[in-house]
C-alpha cells in the first residue's frame, strides 16, 4: 500500500496529469506527498529566485497559480536524505519557467525549511533545502528537482 492511499487529502486533478500519474507509479515503494511549492527567496518576501514556502498540498495550487503565479503543487518523494519534487507542465505558468526553471537549474538563494511533519512524513532526517543550483530535468509533460539534504 503506497502513502498515496493514507493521504487525507486526494490528489484530485493534479493527480490526472500524466507525469504525476507515471511518478506515483515509479516511486510507489517510497514514501510521497503533494505538496504546494512557493517560489522565491524567504528573506526577500517570496520574491526572486528559489524556493520561499513548502505547504501541504490542499488542491489549491492550481487555484493560487492563476492569481499569483509564485506557487505550483509538487509530488514529493524521498529517499533516505534525498527529496525529489515532480512538477506537471499544465500546472506551471510561463512565469515559472522563464524564470525559476531557466536553463536547466533552479537557484536556490536562501535556505527553505521544510515543515517537520512533511520531513516525517517523507522519512527525511533533514527537513532544510541549502542555497544552490539544482538541476532541472524535463520530463515528457513536466520537471523533476533532486535536493540531497
Amino acid at each position: 500500500m503506497s502513502s498515496f492511499t493514507k493521504l487525507d487529502m486526494p490528489l484530485a486533478s493534479f493527480s490526472r496529469s500524466a507525469v504525476v500519474r507515471a511518478n506515483i507509479n515509479q516511486f510507489s515503494h517510497r514514501p510521497f506527498l503533494q505538496c504546494d511549492v512557493v517560489f522565491g527567496s524567504p528573506r526577500s518576501g517570496c520574491s526572486g529566485t528559489g524556493i520561499c514556502k513548502i505547504a501541504d498540498g490542499g488542491g489549491l495550487g492550481a487555484v493560487m497559480l492563476k492569481k499569483t503565479c509564485r506557487l505550483a503543487p509538487a509530488l514529493f518523494t524521498a529517499d533516505g536524505n534525498t527529496l525529489t519534487m515532480t512538477f506537471s507542465r499544465e500546472f506551471l505558468c510561463p512565469h515559472l519557467l522563464k524564470h525559476h526553471f531557466r536553463h536547466g537549474f533552479l537557484k536556490v538563494e536562501d535556505t527553505c525549511l521544510m515543515p517537520e511533519h512533511i520531513a516525517t512524513q517523507l522519512g527525511l532526517s533533514h527537513n532544510a533545502i541549502l542555497p544552490g543550483q539544482y538541476q532541472v530535468a524535463e520530463l515528457n509533460g513536466g520537471y523533476r528537482i533532486i535536493f540531497p539534504l
